[in-house]
């Protein structure tokens, strides 16, 4: 298996991720988003490093753009869990 380099990571750990990894289900017509992960794109543009907190148990992960907010309410993300991109 190939080895990611450090033109392919994003080296500033401080960065935002790209990208919020959520698992969503369904209660009846309404549909509850849960933040579980985030992705930071790499330098060269072709492709992510995910860390997640959380797998889904149905196996669906939905990667949307990092909006400031989470998508059912006003709450701010807190970013101080995903901060290590490092892979540790």
């Amino acid at each position: 298996m190939p080895t990611a380099t450090a033109e392919t990571q994003s080296q500033d750990t401080n960065k935002k991720p790209s990208h919020i990894a959520y698992t969503t289900r369904q209660s009846g017509e309404k549909t509850f988003w849960n933040a579980c992960g985030a992705a930071w794109a790499h330098k060269d543009g072709k492709g992510f490093r995910i860390k997640l907190d959380a797998v889904p148990v149905n196996g669906v992960i939905e990667l949307r753009t990092n909006d400031p907010k989470t998508p059912n309410d006003n709450t701010p993300i807190d970013w101080s869990n995903f901060s290590d991109v490092s892979g540790q």
